[in-house]
């Protein structure tokens, strides 16, 4: 932009300058030579047009600013409430206070164009200090500088300013009452203090008294909850009955479980044993086992010894710095709770260091968030003294069918709120700590296990009188892709010790970690998941600031029914299939199977080639570059393989239990378990392993179902009827009973699976039913699925309302699952043979080589906006795959294949074409020339924003003093937010549809669990849940979504088009006429999905 109005400026003085040229004797006489008049003209027309141009140029640097401004402000109060709050919870009070006055200066007002950045809620985090400590003074100088700043106080503030009276010693009524009446004059009611801002229970109930006291007239409002949906979609649900149903069919001591999960969350890790170790304990294995414990008893008086000394010599170095630094982080929980992290790590360094070391700012983070989140439990479990009580509730809900029938798991947490006067407010979401001083902590605790572990080097001599203590870690420096990267190594007799020493530990965050109880419910973004474990509404990538952005930029915005479906998918109780865990961990054990998804552990592959002195000099840098390779590789399998681990030994341990999976979202709408090991949403192994905990009888058609959904999981037969599909599953019964009885010594049918690990689960569960007295009686646990059909471009033919393309991807009826892939692969060799009846040589070339899996990604990943360049790769890779076809003719070939691939989905959705060009061309014009970025409301009201930034920050040499992030550029990442955008919006429409079938499913006591477009319950209630998967989706497309979201750019943008270019403009209209032009659709009649069997099968 400076430079634009330099040349502006450059070229204005020209024409001056060639004006001043003439002299006065020519103007008095006003020469009408035609060079000099047509020289007038000119830049009489050019000085409008220049003055127009600077004002557009102005008009849009500074509303540019303006909105960058108003980002950045909001990170800004990220990271300095999270500050503040550990300077108050450490007991730092007066740090907070000037820290907060110093960033006022800081940050003047003016700076970020009348954006406030220190607003109310920053104010009131210091407020919050004072008053629980009752001085007074300093609440009074708090109110007087928000004066000065012309920044009101709300709620929050006026409950903290009372707070702190009541808590003098001696008793002020003239000062409440002073307080009161300010309040009324800023137009605050002081009868609903309660609802709008957040106190301890403690707190709440003294004040209350004490103000009823002053004021008899007080009637303070009980807390309100709206417990209505803004979305028509669901209309009528409310007024049609819920289903009244036994939450398990198996008795589950409750109470018991609630202690086991609270004691779990409150202590921040679960220890559980490995199914790799050793479980015979030898006289060696007990020997090394104390020399253990003796070792980690030093390790615990060092780490003690150096924190406190480190953070003393902090407090020493950093104590007259005025800006945000390390120390109160550090001083926010007791000495040993950050020794018992940093124990606990030594464990996890002993098992995994050697094999796999990622560089050291992972670590750094990985145990940095082990310290917040400890940090966050431990201040939720002070603040919200009242989930006892709420839980205690929870627990006769899910045993009462009376009450399930009655409410929604989040109406009964309000109505119990409601009755006891819980008003369900808190601040610990604000207590988050910023990347910044994540990365701080980690590199604090990190030095001090580098410097303070040690190990005797004579450990492992049985016989050794000596003690020769050495570091137990040191650090080298790795080159991988260019970079240069600093790892952590460990000696080897502190890995040999731990290995000896037998200890077959495996330490979890309880958040990492399925509930013993069903889920918390979600009512708001704040809360819900984990008792007291920090549950992420919003997870990574975008959790934190910039996952919540959406939620901050409309904090009006009514979610309960984005709630009520995560608390449906999080009610389904699990359990673990025995018989299929025991199988798979026996492979484990024994070396794995590569072909089975059962990584193989490192002690058996083969050793690196040696590299010896006699080779030749091209010999050795081929054999140096193989062995990089194949050190690569290890890695990947040795990660793979501690994955695997995970996963069987988190399962080994809920062995006969049932538990339940927390679920969250991700910044689009799409829902995640939270635990991250061991979930439904995992690989083969881990669905293999799951079962319902609640059971039904499979009922008439419950075992046919099995049967079809055996097939399925082969990935055969995709293009056969469900009639055929059963079938040919009656004629392989042989084989399919085989599998169950004799998984590992048979004929091995489910081997050869696409699903391996389902298979056999399901080859299992066939025959139990098929082998009992009555199987429409057998008691059935097990999961089936329906999956849809290239979901992605189901929508985008349901958008554009594609003939073709809608009977390409199964929402027409037939009698045969229609396959768009082969259709794909159809259109492209019929095309083929034209250009080689044509004498095209690449088209002869790739005679018989086109097939469904040669175009099958492609066709995938088309809807989520592959580029051309990306498309060639896969297709090459394709090519490449397959061994009679020229290697030579591969990159010519992938061009032509790419190119006709894209023109063959283009032929058959001719409207999905124009609509994901319309958004990438809006995403382009907001992110570029608005330099915003790209938002949107799902039909559920869930707003996203797209988190793709440009994110620069200065790196500071010193990691103990970090930054506000005020030098980080919050401008987006425009190729990210415009090709983002068409697979983003797909992705938040396939999981509103996942989330109203979850809600209509929960209503009628179907059990219903998902993986983004594969939907799962009971084989008995299957027809059911089709049922309402097609209503609801037909019920989604039926709205005007592209007309809503042509209404939203309009009302968000128009403005900032308004400003920046003004009314007049070209560029405001031509912008604006895009963001109206909705595409055209087909005529494909969305009713007709109801009918069709193979739109999810």
């Amino acid at each position: 932009m400076p430079q634009l109005l330099k040349l502006i400026e450059e070229e204005e003085s020209i024409i001056n300058k060639q004006k001043a040229k003439i002299s006065p004797a020519e103007s008095e006489t006003e020469v009408k030579t035609k060079p000099v008049k047509d020289f007038l003209s000119a830049h009489k027309k050019y000085s409008k047009t220049a003055e127009r141009y600077r004002k557009e140029i102005v008009n849009n640097a500074i509303e540019k600013q303006r909105l960058e401004a108003k980002l950045l402000g909001t990170h800004l109060q990220y990271v300095l409430k999270g500050y503040l709050h550990a300077c108050i919870n450490g007991g730092s009070v007066d740090k907070a206070h000037n820290t907060l006055i110093w960033y006022r200066h800081k940050f003047k007002r003016d700076y970020f164009d009348k954006e406030n950045i220190i607003d109310s809620s920053l104010y009131n985090v210091v407020l919050k200090g004072w008053a629980n400590i009752g001085r007074l003074s300093k609440v009074q100088e708090i109110f007087r500088l928000m004066k000065l700043s012309k920044v009101s106080p709300d709620m929050q503030s006026f409950a903290y300013y009372l707070l702190c009276i009541i808590n003098q010693k001696e008793f002020n009524e003239n000062l409440i009452q002073q307080v009161l009446n300010n309040m009324r004059e800023k137009g605050l009611n002081p009868e609903i203090l309660f609802l709008e801002s957040s106190l301890d229970r403690k707190s709440r109930h003294l004040m209350m008294e004490t103000l009823r006291k002053v004021d008899s007239n007080l009637n303070f409002e009980k807390p309100q909850f709206d417990n209505a949906y803004e979305t028509q979609l669901l209309n009528s649900f409310k007024d049609s009955p819920r289903t009244a149903y036994v939450h398990l069919n198996e008795s589950v001591n409750f109470e018991e479980n609630f202690q086991l999960q609270k004691t779990n969350e409150l202590e921040g890790y679960v220890k559980i044993e490995s199914v790799y170790g050793n479980n015979v304990m030898d006289e060696n294995s007990e020997y090394f086992q104390s020399c253990w414990k003796k070792s980690e008893n030093l390790w615990k008086k060092a780490f003690t010894a150096a924190f406190e000394r480190n953070v003393k010599a902090l407090k020493n170095k950093l104590g007259a710095h005025q800006g945000m630094n390390i120390i109160p982080y550090l001083t926010s929980m007791k000495t040993e709770a950050f020794v018992d992290i940093m124990v606990n790590e030594m464990y996890f360094l002993g098992r995994d260091i050697n094999s796999y070391s990622p560089p050291l700012s992972y670590l750094y983070s990985h145990i940095a968030k082990k310290a917040m989140h400890r940090y966050l439990t431990h201040m939720y479990s002070k603040q919200v003294t009242e989930m006892d009580q709420i839980c205690k509730e929870l627990l006769r809900y899910y045993e009462s069918p009376e009450l399930i029938a009655k409410y929604l798991p989040r109406e009964l947490v309000h109505k119990v709120a409601k009755e006891n006067d819980i008003y369900l407010k808190d601040d610990v979401c604000e207590m988050a700590w910023s990347l910044p001083a994540l990365e701080a902590v980690g590199k604090f605790l990190y030095n001090i296990i580098l410097h303070e572990a040690q190990i005797d080097a004579n450990i492992l001599n049985k016989n050794s009188k000596s003690v020769r203590l050495v570091p137990a870690f040191y650090t080298v420096y790795v080159s991988r892709n260019l970079k240069t990267f600093e790892e952590l190594r460990a000696n080897i007799k502190f890995t040999k010790l731990y290995q000896l020493a037998n200890l077959n530990v495996l330490f979890f965050n309880t958040n990492e970690l399925p509930m013993y109880i069903p889920p918390i419910p979600w009512i708001n973004h704040q809360r819900g998941g984990y008792l007291y474990a920090k549950t992420d509404f919003i997870r990574e990538p975008g959790s934190g600031e910039e996952g919540l952005l959406g939620i901050k930029l409309t904090p009006k915005a009514n979610l309960n029914a984005v709630y009520d479906s995560l608390n449906a998918l999080s009610y389904c109780p699990w359990k673990i299939n025995g018989d299929v865990l025991d199988i798979i961990i026996s492979v484990f054990k024994n070396n794995g199977n590569v072909k089975l998804d059962i990584p193989v552990h490192q002690s058996a592959l083969d050793p690196l080639p040696k590299v010896e002195e006699k080779m030749a000099k091209s010999e050795k840098m081929a054999l140096i570059k193989r062995r990089h390779y194949l050190k690569q590789k290890r890695m990947e399998m040795y990660s793979l393989w501690c994955d695997c681990l995970y996963k069987l030994s988190i399962a080994n341990h809920f062995r006969h239990k049932v538990f339940w999976f927390p679920q969250n979202l991700d910044f689009r709408g799409r829902v995640y378990a939270v635990p991250p090991h061991l979930n439904h949403l995992g690989s083969d192994v881990s669905r293999g392993i799951l079962l319902f905990a609640k059971g039904k009888p499979l009922g008439p058609k419950g075992l046919d179902w099995l049967k079809i959904h055996v097939i399925n999981l082969t990935g055969t037969k995709k293009r056969e009827s469900l009639e055929e599909r059963l079938n040919y599953a009656n004629e392989i019964m042989p084989l399919i009973l085989d599998s169950a009885d004799n998984p590992l010594e048979g004929k091995k049918w489910w081997m050869d699976s696409e699903e391996p690990w389902q298979t056999l689960a399901c080859c299992i569960e066939i025959a139990k039913a098929s082998r009992s007295p009555n199987p429409e009686e057998y008691i059935s646990y097990f999961p089936v699925h329906q999956d849809g059909s290239c979901n992605g471009l189901q929508h985008y033919a349901a958008l554009g309302r594609d003939e073709e393309g809608a009977h390409s991807v199964n929402l027409e009826p037939d009698l045969k699952p229609n396959d768009v892939y082969a259709t794909v692969a159809a259109i492209v060799e019929k095309e083929r043979q034209e250009d080689s009846a044509a004498d095209n040589q690449t088209a002869k070339v790739l005679n018989g080589f086109i097939s469904r899996k040669v175009v099958k990604q492609t066709v995938m990943t088309y809807v989520y906006g592959v580029t051309r360049y990306g498309a060639r790769l896969q297709i090459l890779k394709r090519l490449k795959d397959i061994d009679e076809f020229p290697e030579s003719q591969s990159w010519i070939s992938s061009h032509y294949l790419t190119q006709k691939v894209f023109n063959a989905i283009q032929q058959m959705f001719t409207s999905t074409r124009k609509i994901q060009e319309w958004f990438t061309s809006s995403a382009g014009v907001i992110a570029k020339v608005l330099g915003l970025p790209v938002q949107w409301v799902t039909p559920l009201g869930f707003p996203v924003v797209q988190p793709y930034f440009k994110g620069k920050s200065q790196k500071l040499n010193n990691s103990e003093i970090f930054q506000t992030g005020s030098e980080i550029l919050w401008k987006p990442n425009v190729m990210k937010q415009k090709n983002a955008f068409p697979p983003n919006f797909i992705h938040s429409l396939d999981s509103t549809h996942m989330m109203l079938t979850a809600i209509h499913c929960e209503q009628k006591g179907i059990i219903f669990a998902a993986v983004h477009d594969s939907y799962w319950t009971h084989p008995c209630t299957l027809d059911a849940m089709n049922v309402i998967c097609r209503k609801q989706f037909v019920a989604l497309h039926s709205e005007p979504i592209l007309d809503k979201l042509s209404q939203l750019m309009v009302e968000k943008y128009e403005p900032v088009l308004k400003t920046m270019f003004g009314e007049s403009s070209d560029k405001y209209e031509k912008h604006l006429t895009l963001f109206k032009s909705v595409p055209q659709t087909g005529s494909f009649k969305l009713e007709n999905v109801l009918k069709s069997v193979y739109f999810f099968s």
